[in-house]
């Protein structure tokens, strides 16, 4: 049940920002993004996954505890989960995850 509900939310957000209707017109764009795959990305693969304009550097300090991407790479895999139990974005910097608030609709984020 949880994850029906978990489902009907996840495309309600991603309808809201028209989203859903790219990804439906083009299938395949990302599937190397949403898919699993075995591979382990690379910082500089992270760094390259969004637009400059999508990720600011208040974002990545907020989500690793750096303002920018160190010399040597970051070697933890970045993490993004979901929380039921607080409106506020966490972060733990020490795994690189970045928790993000499960809310009803995209403006009360």
């Amino acid at each position: 049940m949880y994850m029906l509900h978990f489902c009907l939310v996840f495309k309600a957000g991603l309808a809201s920002l028209q989203f859903l209707t790219a990804l439906q017109q083009h299938p395949t764009i990302l599937t190397h993004v949403l898919c699993h795959t075995n591979k382990r990305l690379t910082a500089k693969e992270v760094e390259h996954l969004f637009k400059p304009d999508l990720i600011s550097t208040e974002l990545f300090m907020f989500a690793t505890g750096v303002p920018c991407v160190p010399p040597a790479g970051i070697d933890l895999t970045p993490r993004l989960e979901f929380l039921t139990s607080s409106k506020f974005p966490m972060a733990n910097t020490c795994s690189n995850t970045l928790k993000l608030p499960l809310l009803h609709c995209y403006s009360a984020f």
